[in-house]
Parts: structure tokens; C-alpha cells; sequence
């Protein structure tokens, strides 16, 4: 577990130390750790640091007067003209008249300075957090309900027939409505965001971009015409059609924005295992879609195939080193837990246990998405992937679960910016 004290530069050690920043997830102990706030740690550390001068000027002053006071003493008492203590004194009322005048202006222009910055990074912290908790929540939902797959089973499945009854020509065409706000965090806070760095914008920006696109495209999908013949409607998904081309691009960009998701999620929580499970969470979604465009478009020619299989070889070395970091965290976590001494010490080491045995609890799942997306093959009518009755996408986590003994200790993933 990182601590302040251990991660703030050396200038702001001492404030560390004295302040209570224990909990990492803290907002005092986040201003000594976070990257989001490395800019205010450099202006908080440069103020510290006049500080730390002023002191040294004045204690360089005070040495300099002994000094050249001892020297006056040395004549004086030879001369036998004046007394120690009256010199000693002199130089104490000097020193202090110095201090008074110099020390306590530069403290409260560095204290103003540090109030300052952790306000700003208070703010900014907590824009961070709002960013990661709407853009989990959102892939967390899109993995409960199984979007990705539910939208490449609807593809192979192919248009919807057209209705047998001639009256039921009649009827309202069908239509795709969503007026409700799914992006309220977004949406209020966009201008928040250039406090924050470049490549962290571009992929939340990057998310609800992908994300609005998926809404329109639903729309069009939902008024692409049905299938004239319902026997033809397995055939019409192997030609190229406004639906086909409509749901491929709904899955495609429900891929952008799932991997985008995940850069942003990678940058903005940096904390475990709360990174990691969320990682796995995007990666059960984005999986089946990455499979879905690797044998939906597999011209070799077709700059799409290119940029699709540009990025397997991330994917094939993303998968083993979540679940080794995951599994490195809870077997470290036990470890932890069977050292702790004190009943708060045990409770907390538990809970770690707990959060990495959450996150652990998923790799099955990953582990047969990632197999399933590199899968060759084409896409194709078949039926459904059969589940089981009741049976959540991924099992929950229990307490008391057994903890992993696989073999491990690699880092977590820190996956390269999007291409």
C-alpha cells in the first residue's frame, strides 16, 4: 500500500508526517500521491521550499552575529567596559526583532499558498472521482444486462419479419425514443475537465462521444424497414444492407467506447483493487465486441481489419496480466491479513481480502470471453449463446470465498493510449 510519507517529494515529507494522511484514499493523503494534482505538488513544494530558506537565511544571520558578537565580547570584557549577559541579550532582542520581521510574513504567504492548492486539488480530485464513478457505472450496467452480446445475437439473429396481417400495415412504425439523461456528470461538469490532463480528456470525451454515436445508431436501427420475406431474414444479414450496416455499427461503436471507458477508468482510479475490477468489468463487455468486429471484417485490405487486429496483440498480454495482478493483490492481501495484530488492523486487512476476492471472482468469466473473441471464424447466423436459468453474467462475490493459490506477481496493466 502506497503512503503519503513514502510518495511525497522530500520537501513535503515533514508535512506528511505531521498531517493525517494514513488513509490513502484520503483527500489530504491523495495531494501527497495523486497524478492528477503533480502540478499543485510542485507549487506546494516550491513554497515549502522558501520556507525552508528563510530559515537557513535566518539561522546564517543569526551565526554570522554570534560570531562577530564574540568577537565584541572578547574586547569588551577585556576592556572590562561591559558585561556578558547585557551582550547576550543584545543579540537575542536583534534575532528576534529579525524573526518577527521576516519569518511570520513568508509563513502566511506559504500557508495562504498551501490552503490554495489543496483547495484546487480538492476540486479536482473530486471531479476525477465523479468522472470514474459515472463511467464504471455505466459499463458496470452495460455488463449486467450483457448489451454487447444481446446486440451481436440480434445481428446473427437479422432483421425483424414483417408483420403477416396486412392491417397490421397500418400500424405506427416502430421507433427508437431515449430523452432521459444518462450523462448528467458529463454534462455539468464538461468544462471541469481542462484541469485535468490531455490524454485523460481525450478519453472521456472519447466515451461519451462513442456512447452518443451508440444512441443514434439504435435509432436507426429501430427504423430500418423488416424483412419482406421471414425466410430471407437469415440470408439478409450476409449481404449489405441499412440494418446490417446499422447494428455492425452499433456494436462498433459500443467497442470504441468500452475501450475508451477503459483507458479513461486506467487513468483516473488509482487505487486497488478498485482499478483492476473495474478493468475486468469493461473487459467482459469490450471482449465479445472486439471478437464480433475481428470476424465481422476480415478483408485484409479494409483499413478496419487493419486497425482491429492492430490491437490483438495488446489484448493477448492484457488478459494473463490482470489476472496475475488480481491474483498477486488477494494472495498479498492473505498475506496481510494472517500478519494483521489489533482488531482494527484485522477488520481492514479482511476487507482488503474481501474487495481482491470481488475482483478475482471474475477472472472465469474473462477468461471465456477473451477465449471466445479470439476465436476465428465469421460471422454468421446461429442461436444464441444458451444460459443458464437465473445466472448473472459474471458470480458474485461471498464471504468467505477461497482465496486463489495460482502462481502470479505480475503488475497491473497500464494499457497504451488508443489508436
Amino acid at each position: 500500500m502506497r503512503t503519503a510519507v513514502g510518495a511525497a517529494p522530500w520537501p513535503l515529507k515533514p508535512l506528511a508526517w505531521i498531517l493525517p494522511t494514513r488513509d490513502e484514499h484520503a483527500t489530504l493523503a491523495r495531494m501527497f500521491i495523486s497524478q492528477h494534482v503533480k502540478d499543485l505538488r510542485l507549487i506546494a513544494t516550491m513554497a515549502v521550499l522558501a520556507l525552508y530558506a528563510t530559515i537557513v537565511v535566518l539561522v546564517v544571520d543569526v551565526v554570522v552575529k554570534l560570531g562577530g558578537e564574540a568577537n565584541l565580547v572578547h574586547l569588551v570584557q577585556s576592556a572590562k567596559d561591559a558585561s556578558w549577559w547585557n551582550l547576550v541579550h543584545h543579540i537575542l532582542f536583534e534575532v528576534l526583532q529579525k524573526f518577527l520581521i521576516i519569518f511570520p510574513p513568508v509563513l502566511t504567504v506559504v500557508w495562504a499558498i498551501l490552503s490554495w492548492v489543496y483547495q484546487v486539488g480538492s476540486t479536482r480530485l473530486g471531479v476525477v472521482d465523479l468522472f470514474a464513478c459515472e463511467i464504471s457505472t455505466l459499463c458496470k450496467v452495460a455488463t449486467l444486462i450483457d448489451t454487447v452480446q444481446r446486440q451481436v445475437e440480434a445481428f446473427q439473429k437479422g432483421p425483424p419479419d414483417a408483420p403477416a396481417q396486412p392491417a397490421a400495415a397500418h400500424e405506427p412504425a416502430r421507433s427508437f425514443t431515449s430523452q432521459d439523461s444518462y450523462f448528467p456528470v458529463f454534462e455539468n461538469n464538461s468544462r471541469d475537465l481542462e484541469t485535468l490532463e490531455a490524454k485523460v480528456v481525450i478519453n472521456i470525451t472519447a466515451f461519451y462521444t462513442y456512447m452518443k454515436a451508440v444512441r443514434d445508431l439504435l435509432r436507426t436501427v429501430a427504423a430500418a424497414p423488416p424483412a419482406a420475406d421471414p425466410e430471407a431474414s437469415g440470408r439478409r444479414i450476409q449481404a449489405d444492407d441499412p440494418w446490417r450496416e446499422a447494428a455492425s455499427n452499433v456494436i462498433y461503436m459500443l467497442f470504441l467506447a468500452l475501450e475508451s471507458a477503459r483507458f479513461a477508468i486506467n487513468q483516473l482510479v488509482e487505487f486497488e483493487p478498485e482499478g483492476a475490477e473495474r478493468t475486468i468489468t469493461i473487459l467482459i463487455s469490450e471482449l465479445p465486441a472486439y471478437g464480433f468486429l475481428r470476424r465481422r471484417y476480415q478483408d485484409a485490405a479494409d483499413f478496419r481489419h487493419q486497425r482491429i487486429m492492430l490491437r490483438e496483440p495488446d489484448y493477448q498480454a492484457l488478459e494473463p496480466r490482470v489476472q496475475g495482478a488480481v491474483e498477486a493483490g488477494l494472495r498479498e492481501a492473505h498475506q496481510a491479513k494472517n500478519k494483521a495484530i489489533g482488531a482494527d488492523a484485522k477488520a481492514r486487512a479482511a476487507q482488503l481480502e474481501q474487495r481482491w476476492t470481488a475482483a478475482e471472482l471474475l477472472l472465469a468469466e474473462l477468461h471465456t470471453r477473451f477465449e471466445e473473441a479470439m476465436r476465428p471464424g465469421r460471422t454468421s447466423p446461429r442461436a444464441p449463446r444458451p444460459r443458464a436459468s437465473g445466472r448473472a453474467p459474471w458470480p458474485r462475490p461471498a464471504d468467505g470465498a477461497a482465496v486463489s493459490s495460482r502462481p502470479s506477481g505480475r503488475p497491473r496493466p497500464r494499457p497504451s493510449a488508443p489508436s
